[in-house]
């Protein structure tokens, strides 16, 4: 009689544990299906996200607009979406948190005209972070094609931008390029919070 009743004990426990081991495994699925949806919702956002930056890529003037989203962080630069509250304009992201002179950032561009071009970089900062300097390195697969160096000022405030022009680049043929723009000196907590790097045509008169 006492076999019988372990018998039936036993079989009672190994069903109680299936029965766990079935609701587990049905948590974890539901769990999977649950990131599978919410990725599905993410994936669009991300990609229309990308596929805007990408539009500033090539203007219709000719001139060639570097997306923050498209840069290459390396460091502890961190790129910042700022929010947008009304009526206040809309700022542009920007890369901040530039610590050291190690920090660096790098766009790979494509150059669809071969001439002369402006380098312009629109960025903001304050007074007491004021005073660094900085360069950006032109690159092809063969060669440096210029390596131009720029201070930065106060501007009034961090969210206050200003457009400074380091200089010209001759771009001979069309092609891939990477520009490399990093700190020389940071004296204060960052170097600046760059909003924009650009490449203007250079008309002749």
């Amino acid at each position: 009689m006492s076999t019988a009743k372990e018998h039936q004990g036993l079989i009672t426990s190994v069903m109680g544990s299936l029965l766990l081991l079935a609701a587990i495994i049905a948590g974890i699925m539901g769990l999977g299906w649950a990131l599978v949806k919410i990725a599905a919702v993410r994936a669009p956002a991300k990609d229309a996200m990308r596929a805007e930056a990408n539009k500033t890529i090539a203007a219709t003037d000719g001139r060639i607009e570097l997306s923050m989203f498209e840069a290459m962080i390396l460091g502890d630069g961190k790129l910042v979406k700022p929010r947008h509250k009304p009526p206040a304009p809309r700022l542009p992201p920007f890369v901040d948190n530039w610590t050291n002179v190690e920090d660096r950032v790098e766009w790979r561009f494509q150059v669809t005209e071969a001439g002369r071009y402006r380098l312009d970089v629109l960025y903001g900062c304050d007074a007491k972070n004021a005073g660094g300097e900085y360069e950006a390195a032109v690159t092809s697969a063969a060669a440096t094609l210029a390596t131009l160096t720029g201070r930065v000022v106060d501007t009034g405030d961090e969210m206050e931008l200003r457009t400074d022009r380091l200089g010209e680049v001759a771009f001979d043929a069309p092609g891939w390029h990477v520009l490399t723009f990093r700190p020389r000196h940071v004296p204060g907590k960052s170097l600046m919070r760059l909003s924009g790097v650009s490449f203007v045509p250079v008309r002749s008169p």
